[in-house]
């Protein structure tokens, strides 16, 4: 929420910001595991999952991180419902990263960007982070 108050609050006043927000459209989602965030602040300080049950009764949850299709299943996630990267029973098997995804591909002609500000590990996520090989096009985006 810091960045969407330091947007507000230059608007007008910095010229780039004002730029940007006058000519693009940000759609900005704060939360988008909420029974996770719950349950990590009543529960499990460091849950990362969402609370789907699981076909094992005593583990809930999917990663919503992991359940895109991109690479699903492959390295860095997991098939067992107990472990913390648990990446569900087929990609978009969640209902956060399906509507998500669903959100995203109605806009799949006017997307620029997409960042995911991942708060459990404190980290920058961006697709194709599951590797560290570089995508062909990478000077394009960050130049």
């Amino acid at each position: 929420m810091f960045f969407v108050k330091e947007l507000l609050a230059s608007y007008g006043t910095d010229n780039q910001t004002t730029k940007l927000l006058n000519e693009k459209t940000l759609a900005i989602m704060p939360l988008a595991n909420p029974d996770g965030y719950a349950y990590s602040w009543n529960s499990e300080r460091l849950w990362r999952k969402n609370r789907a049950p699981t076909p094992v009764l005593w583990c809930q949850g999917v990663d919503l991180n992991r359940n895109f299709d991109v690479n699903f299943g492959g390295h860095g996630s997991s098939d067992f419902s107990c472990s913390e990267i648990y990446s569900g029973p087929n990609a978009f098997s969640e209902n956060e990263s399906h509507g998500i995804a669903k959100y995203l591909s109605s806009y799949r002609h006017q997307l620029l960007a997409y960042f995911s500000l991942h708060s459990y590990g404190q980290m920058w996520l961006t697709p194709l982070s599951y590797t560290r090989k570089k995508v062909s096009d990478r000077s394009h985006h960050v130049s």
